[in-house]
């Protein structure tokens, strides 16, 4: 059975999000998937689309993947500029509606992403009788998305410079993605040398299965270096060992694993029985 999608991109209206790279997506669904297609139309020109701060609707016809569980996007790095922010992605497909929110820059280290969507919701329904008006209709009785308290702790390494009181730790270029089997959350700002844990309150991913760590540009040729991240939901504590720079305008990917403890040198002493029991004074 085919299928009519209606895909909705928006481009981030940060600084630099266009591309004029070619984008391709991947839908996957509990009955099938779709081939990998790319997202043109042929009203426009490709170059205009996914500029900074652009929503761009797409139209195309494919097999039947029955409900929405997963899609992956992406560009194929080629044109004058390979990196692009996606914000968000919406798929109609009749009358089921499937949100992603991405918030993500794609370049040539990471060319696509996999998009887990939010709860699919119905198209609106006919308007209330006036019987009914006192209902309430807002998208938040439609879509319930659980959140929790997350706490991370971030271990720097001996190689990170220490930077003065009066820095400002909300301007900091350093940031965190925890992704779960749910989604993944936010960029999350983390400050830079701080002993204490860092208490957030955001969507629940669920079980962690990997974190991205990343530095965005900024004025100050920075390099952190971190050794380790503990993050604990609820009564989970997940683990990296991370033991790694994290440079300007890169993210890294990282898989949960257990802390590596610093080795000990254990040094050799002599007591001082010892030392006055080999020596003999004549």
């Amino acid at each position: 059975d085919q299928a009519i999608y209606k895909i909705t991109v928006v481009t981030s209206s940060n600084d630099d999000s266009s591309t004029d790279s070619g984008v391709f997506m991947k839908i996957y669904g509990d009955k099938d998937q779709t081939k990998r297609f790319q997202l043109t139309t042929t009203t426009e020109n490709s170059e205009l689309l996914f500029k900074q701060g652009q929503t761009d609707e797409f139209e195309i016809e494919l097999n039947d993947v029955g409900d929405i569980n997963k899609m992956n996007i992406g560009h194929d790095g080629k044109g004058l500029r390979p990196m692009w922010h996606v914000e968000t992605v919406q798929i109609r497909k009749g009358s089921q509606i499937f949100k992603f929110n991405a918030d993500q820059v794609l370049d040539l280290s990471i060319q696509d992403i996999d998009l887990l969507p939010f709860v699919p919701e119905k198209s609106p329904s006919p308007k209330p009788t006036k019987s009914e008006t006192s209902r309430s209709t807002s998208s938040e009785d439609k879509v319930n998305v659980k959140e929790t308290i997350y706490k991370v702790s971030v271990q720097y390494g001996s190689l990170q410079q220490n930077f003065n009181d009066d820095d400002d730790d909300d301007n900091t270029s350093l940031y965190l993605v925890i992704v779960g089997v749910n989604g993944k959350t936010k960029r999350i700002p983390l400050p830079v040398n701080k002993k204490d844990e860092i208490e957030f309150n955001t969507t629940d991913v669920g079980k962690i299965s990997k974190i991205l760590l990343g530095q965005d540009q900024n004025e100050h040729e920075i390099v952190y270096h971190v050794d380790n991240i503990i993050i604990k939901r609820e009564n989970e504590i997940t683990t990296f060992n991370i033991e790694d720079a994290i440079k300007q305008n890169t993210e890294l990917e990282f898989t949960p694993s257990p802390i590596r403890q610093p080795s000990i040198t254990r040094r050799s002493s002599i007591s001082s029985e010892t030392s006055t029991s080999d020596v003999k004074i004549k």
